[in-house]
């Protein structure tokens, strides 16, 4: 009892007092199957948290909730884009841009360090992080012909000038100079840009190594990619990390074969999962999480959870992902505004959802729901464009080329293409080359002309990236001297995929516009950016309407105290929240984010200006809760491919017109040619077989050879019974023909058939998780009873489907046996026929 007393009053000291005792000599060494910092052991416990995802106001709070977690160290990127918004103006906290107060990254460090905790740092220059780009500023795309994250010269200037504005910050951080950083990651996840045989810069990684040390970075390097996938993304004498979510024994043993001799990091434990706008929330147990980190530290590894606290994409800044190898937006996948992740603290840092044991958690923050608040004014798509310079272009083009911005075009935002003056006949249709990147809305004479999302099979239509060379009719109406407006959405940039993959230029750049196929030039274009500087100055509101149409519309929330809150969505369709002049969170009514966090901090004393800008239609309020809301709403099924697919059902497998057009076509083209030879084969024995089968009994002459019946030649009167005999015989090969050519003919035409039938079942099973949504759809991770219940139905379908062509493979088989017998039977007489007449001779 007295030894515990003694241990509970002894003064334990801080990460820093004991691995700076007696002073710095050594920074984190790799050398041997352990890691030492200062030439002491360490075990790295690590949770992933950008200061770019959390208001400055909360760092401190974040940090102490992670470092209560048991964690020492905090892991962060740091987004290029942000820190250089225009090309040569940088922003490390009160630089004058809309997100000054997210980028004291000295800040952030050091307060890191005054909670105890080390610091491993991820300056890039590319993130990938689901943010916006990756990271990369979108004026890098103004430069033609530049290769992004290579060694081309042009690309590695602009790295090399932004990373020394940078590490002059950030080097002086450094643990070994007294800081807390221990640890740089060179670039990310390098290794999966590789694309087939095509060998990987490894020249770009070096260049940014040497450029890390010429600026006085001296800490421990590494990289980090999925052991799985290769380790082509590494360099000699770096150490290589590991980034996964399950098989952590697997994984790590391939890290460990790699290089036996050093320590295992993680370097990316995934602890939940990033979402995409209309798929569903992703989320993992305790028990799931607890089971893999058990498994890494089993293996004596060290871990950084990724995310410990995700934070929010604020604004524009969500990232997206493309689904495939495609390069013109086809398989685009934006994220939602919420980086929640479903990490150990969630995006508003609540308590009760860490996973990790909590020896002593600060108090929590305790959330409001305001009262709702009505809109009391609204600005029309023509209102914003008035209040904004306005540019020419004899085509469209994307955003980045815009001459603004110091010329460093527009990174987020909507665009407007106008064209004035345009004679529109009735059911004209519009027609826009290539792919929208990302959504666009028609509106003529300031009236929306495109149709209202409604359901998940909309995205599928005109006004989305899904559709190339997208057409819309204008409606039976005429004009004469119309206004006709196109508003494109810049959704969000990819930040993962192939090198190849990173043009991401927004607009609409990849055609032309035409109506009836007559091209359309002389464009006017408007940048809406929806900076802060823009949205203060915005005048001319007014009253409220009940028209559809993209508009920004505002209301006033009015609050004693600045308490952190949700605002509530749902009733909305589509578009973005702005708070006192400061883009909050996009919100989509198809989910499955369906609230937007607004954190105190953001909040004033008295009245704040809350902003929506809605493309279609308002509810006519703002609502708020207390809790984050994740669903999907408007579930649509695809009621004519269940039709089709019951139909296949209904018919019966002789009929071989079962399985819709495509199958019918593919049963035709491949039983073409044994159906050619079919009929020739019928017409050979019509032309050939007959006459000499009728021949003995039109003219019998003398004693003659029969070689065409027997192969022995003899000699025999030409009785009749023999004539007789002779036409049997050659009526008997007549009949084996025909029977051989149409037994051939069944089965192979059955063949085909069966085919057919089995990659129809092979798209019924695909159909589990297409057939009834859309291909948008994640629906392997649905959860509902409804669509449980849909999955049953089509699983059913399945089944019989399955049945119906086990029963069909029943009936060719008993036709055989029934084809069989006479052809037995025929063959037995036809040796006993020839057998007599052998006796005859």
């Amino acid at each position: 009892m007295a030894d515990v007393e003694s241990l509970s009053s002894t003064v334990l000291p801080s990460l820093y007092e004991y691995y700076t005792a007696g002073g710095i000599g050594a920074g984190l060494s790799d050398d041997g199957l352990n890691f030492k910092l200062n030439n002491k052991t360490i075990t790295i416990y690590s949770g992933a948290l950008h200061y770019f995802r959390v208001p400055g106001e909360y760092w401190r709070d974040r940090l102490r909730k992670l470092r209560a977690a048991g964690l020492n160290a905090v892991e962060t990127y740091v987004p290029w884009n942000l820190h250089e918004p225009t090309d040569g103006a940088y922003d490390f906290g009160r630089g004058g841009s809309d997100f000054e107060d997210f980028l004291d990254i000295v800040k952030f460090i050091t307060i890191a360090k005054q909670e105890d905790l080390f610091v491993i740092l991820r300056p890039g220059p590319y993130i990938c992080a689901e943010w916006e780009f990756g990271g990369l500023p979108s004026w890098l795309l103004r430069s033609d012909g530049m290769k992004v994250r290579t060694s081309d010269e042009i690309y590695i200037n602009f790295v090399e000038r932004y990373f020394k504005k940078l590490l002059e910050l950030v080097a002086p951080l450094q643990f070994t100079k007294g800081g807390a950083i221990i640890a740089v990651q060179i670039e990310n996840e390098y290794g999966n840009t590789k694309d087939g045989d095509n060998p990987i810069d490894t020249a770009y990684l070096q260049k940014l190594k040497d450029i890390l040390v010429e600026n006085g970075m001296v800490e421990l390097f590494f990289t980090s990619d999925t052991p799985s996938n290769g380790f082509s993304g590494t360099l000699p004498g770096v150490l290589a990390t590991a980034n996964f979510q399950e098989e952590p024994v697997f994984e790590l043993s391939l890290l460990k074969q790699f290089q036996p001799n050093k320590p295992l990091m993680v370097m990316e434990y995934w602890t939940g999962w990033f979402d995409h706008w209309a798929e569903k929330h992703h989320t993992r147990t305790a028990q799931q999480f607890g089971k893999v980190l058990e498994e890494i530290l089993n293996f004596n590894g060290s871990v950084n959870m990724y995310m410990f606290h995700g934070g929010s994409n604020w604004g524009f800044l969500n990232g997206a992902n493309i689904k495939g190898l495609f390069t013109d937006n086809e398989g685009y996948q934006p994220d939602i505004s919420s980086y929640d992740y479903d990490a150990p603290l969630s995006e508003a840092a609540s308590h009760d959802a860490i996973k990790v044991r909590q020896p002593a958690l600060p108090k929590l923050v305790e959330r409001v729901a305001y009262p709702t608040v009505s809109i009391i004014g609204e600005l029309a798509i023509k209102d914003l464009a008035e209040q904004i310079e306005v540019f020419s272009s004899n085509k469209p083009i994307s955003m980045e080329m815009l001459p603004i911005n110091n010329n460093s075009g527009q990174s987020y935002g909507y665009l407007i293409y106008r064209k004035s003056n345009v004679d529109i006949t009735e059911n004209a249709v519009l027609k826009i080359e290539g792919r929208v990147c990302d959504t666009v809305l028609v509106l003529i004479n300031g009236e929306l002309v495109s149709k209202i999302l409604k359901e998940q099979g909309d995205l599928d239509g005109f006004g989305y990236w899904r559709l190339k060379d997208s057409t819309l009719n204008l409606g039976p109406q005429g004009y004469k001297g119309a206004t006709l407006e196109l508003l494109v959405e810049n959704w969000g940039r990819v930040n993962y995929g192939k090198l190849y993959q990173f043009k991401q230029h927004k607009g609409l750049w990849q055609g032309d516009i035409l109506i009836n196929d007559v091209i359309l030039s002389n464009w006017q274009v408007i940048p809406l950016e929806f900076k802060r500087s823009q949205i203060k100055g915005l005048k001319g509101w007014k009253s409220p309407t009940n028209t559809a149409g993209p508009k920004l519309y505002r209301s006033v929330l009015t609050v004693d105290e600045p308490r952190d809150t949700y605002l509530d969505m749902r009733g909305w369709i589509k578009g973005f929240v702005v708070v006192n002049d400061f883009v909050l969170s996009r919100y989509l009514a198809l989910g499955p984010q369906q609230t937007a966090y607004l954190p105190a901090p953001f909040l004033k004393k008295g009245d704040n200006d809350i902003l929506v800008f809605e493309h279609f239609l308002q509810p006519g309020n703002v609502k708020f809760v207390t809790d984050p809301i994740f669903e999907l709403t408007h579930l649509h099924i695809n009621k004519k491919r269940v039709k089709y697919l019951h139909d296949v059902v209904k018919h019966e497998f002789w009929d071989f017109k079962v399985g819709g057009p495509k199958a019918q076509a593919k049963i035709r083209k491949n039983c073409s040619l044994i159906m050619n030879l079919f009929y020739v084969g019928v017409a050979c024995a019509v032309v050939v077989i007959v006459p000499v089968a009728a021949f003995p009994l039109v003219r019998l002459p003398g004693k003659k050879p029969l070689p065409y019946v027997i192969l022995v030649s003899f000699d025999t009167d030409l009785s009749p019974l023999y004539q007789i005999l002779y036409a049997l015989m050659t009526w008997d090969i007549v009949v084996s023909v025909f029977g051989n050519l149409f037994n051939d003919s069944f089965y192979f035409y059955a063949a085909q058939h069966l085919i057919v039938q089995l990659e129809l079942l092979k798209d019924l099973i695909r159909n589990i998780s297409e057939g009834i949504m859309d291909e948008s759809s994640d629906l392997d991770r649905f959860d509902s009873k409804y669509f449980q219940k849909e999955v049953m139905e089509r699983l059913k379908i399945c089944a019989q489907h399955h049945w119906k062509l086990l029963k069909y493979g029943n009936d060719v088989a008993q036709f055989y046996r029934l084809m069989l017998a006479p052809q037995l039977f025929m063959t037995f007489f036809l040796l006993v026929l020839n057998g007599y007449i052998l006796m005859s001779a």
